[in-house]
């Protein structure tokens, strides 16, 4: 079960819950400070995966070897 973070609009307060997937837009745990809905933010995942490929020329290989500039 993934860890989704929770903010209170109200006072700030961020809270990290284990909910469902399936149930993740649904759950809106009260504040335990304020007692007001939180809400669901989004975090920055820690890696970006670019299947194997390059989105910028600038961050290709040069063909040095004769197998292309793609890796």
């Amino acid at each position: 079960m993934p860890t989704y973070r929770f903010v209170c609009p109200r006072c700030e307060h961020e809270d990290e819950v284990k909910v469902a997937v399936e149930r993740r837009d649904q759950v809106r745990p009260p504040c335990p400070e304020c007692k007001t809905l939180m809400e669901r933010r989004f975090a920055h995942p820690m890696a970006v995966t670019w299947a194997g490929r390059f989105h910028d020329r600038a961050m290709q290989k040069e063909n040095l070897d004769g197998l292309g500039s793609e890796w």
